[in-house]
């Protein structure tokens, strides 16, 4: 029996870090295939990549924990207190994390963008806070919408973050946006209040659920 939210940060931890880390290994991959084919490392296409593929993930966990971990966590013993906070904290932190590596890939590459460093990783930061806070809001729509409406808008929400990461990452490879790192900020601001809403709105539906697994 999973009982205490010790054991149960124990169990979401090891759900989110697993997808997480075969993320990453995919990354690698993929970045080193594209270097062998472009016959140099492109530092580039490493940083445009990154973030746009980190954002992804961060939404498709949140729909993986919502539509089927929860499930077996409480089936498995957790009260849906414990299961649901366990969920949030380790989701939570899976987004700190692609902040920090994020973080370390835009220090370790060279200049290659026309934008200042720091006013892209205030960019890229506001696209993890909004892309946490779109998971948790298709957490809320998956309980009290259902899987039809929730599917709809998952893809919404992977085309909106795809569209934001590429206009931004790649524009500005060549030119300076005025005034992103100030609208960056805005939106980082406008995530967390989404973000604690939705939250909110999930504890509470979560408190109704009917376990199916």
């Amino acid at each position: 029996m999973m009982t205490g939210l010790k054991k149960s940060l124990i169990y979401w931890g090891r759900s989110i870090e697993k997808f997480f880390l075969f993320v990453l290994l995919i990354s690698v991959i993929t970045v080193g295939c594209m270097s062998v084919l472009y016959g140099e490392i492109d530092y580039g296409y490493i940083f445009f990549y990154v973030p746009m593929i980190l954002s992804i993930s961060i939404i498709a966990i949140a729909y993986t924990n919502i539509t089927t971990s929860l499930s077996n966590t409480i089936a498995l013993g957790a009260t849906r207190r414990d299961s649901f906070w366990g969920m949030e904290i380790f989701f939570h932190l899976l987004v700190l994390q692609g902040m920090i590596i994020t973080g370390i890939v835009l220090w370790l590459l060279p200049e290659v963008y026309k934008a200042d460093k720091v006013t892209l990783g205030k960019y890229i930061v506001a696209l993890y806070i909004l892309s946490c806070a779109f998971g948790n809001v298709i957490n809320v729509v998956v309980m009290r919408c259902g899987m039809k409406m929730a599917k709809g808008v998952y893809i919404a929400v992977d085309i909106v973050i795809c569209v934001l990461a590429i206009l931004v990452l790649q524009i500005s490879e060549y030119i300076v946006i005025p005034f992103l790192g100030t609208v960056s900020m805005v939106a980082a601001g406008i995530g967390m209040v989404l973000d604690i809403v939705s939250i909110m709105m999930c504890n509470r539906a979560v408190r109704e659920y009917e376990v199916r697994v």
